[in-house]
């Protein structure tokens, strides 16, 4: 083959190669299609037998856009200029956070993604965080994170279903009100960010892909 039928890419089409061979990694590890616990050798044959396979299926290739992150992106700079408004999106992001906990672990447990599918759009954000949790064999929550859920929840029910208070203007509590929750959806965000990756992966989904993949780490670690 020549250089001029040889395909050429920018660095950021590698770049973006890289991170979707590296997410495709951690999900499979999160559905339990691979094993993180093998030796990095073992596990890049795996990786490479099971990515085969997946390419001379006659499984189509989907797109899904996860908005999971630009939700905090965009409501971070909120919390203090829209507070309310920062609290219906730290909700959102909730909900779309134990969702994807429900899409993996149910997949986990042998199940069609379409059973995840139907489960997630089936239940309440209290079943979700609380008896299909339990039936899904989760690790029980912290009491303050399901404290916290429950009080980001009725906030922003309480604004985006028009059941807004009335307050005098030399009244102040309710602002006070506000802030305190913005402070405790904050909270709850912190609590979160990193907990779906322990819940599955044991360690930060980075971490996994270095101890798997950085040829450069696993031989100084073994001098």
């Amino acid at each position: 083959m020549t250089d001029d039928e040889n395909p050429s890419f920018t660095e950021e089409q590698i770049a973006l190669g890289v991170r979707l061979v590296e997410r495709i990694i951690i999900y499979w590890i999160e559905t339990g299609l691979l094993d993180s616990s093998l030796p990095p050798e073992e596990f890049q044959s795996q990786f490479r037998e099971l990515m085969n396979d997946f390419l001379r299926s006659d499984v189509p290739i989907r797109r899904t856009f996860d908005y999971t992150e630009d939700i905090l992106g965009v409501a971070e700079p909120l919390g203090a200029s829209f507070p309310e408004l920062y609290i219906v999106l730290v909700a959102t992001w909730v909900e779309h956070w134990v969702n994807g906990v429900i899409y993996i672990a149910v997949q986990r447990r042998g199940h069609d993604e379409q059973v995840a599918v139907e489960l997630i759009r089936a239940t309440t954000l209290d079943s979700k965080f609380g008896a299909l949790w339990l039936i899904l064999e989760l690790p029980e929550l912290d009491p303050n994170i399901l404290r916290l859920v429950r009080l980001v929840a009725e906030h922003r029910n309480a604004f985006v279903h028009y059941k807004w208070r009335s307050y005098s203007s030399e009244d102040d509590s309710q602002k006070l009100l506000t802030t305190a929750v913005v402070e405790e959806a904050s909270t709850l965000v912190n609590e979160l960010r990193g907990l779906r990756s322990l819940l599955f992966l044991g360690e930060e989904p980075g971490q996994v892909i270095a101890r798997l993949f950085d040829a450069e780490k696993r031989t100084d670690g073994e001098s």
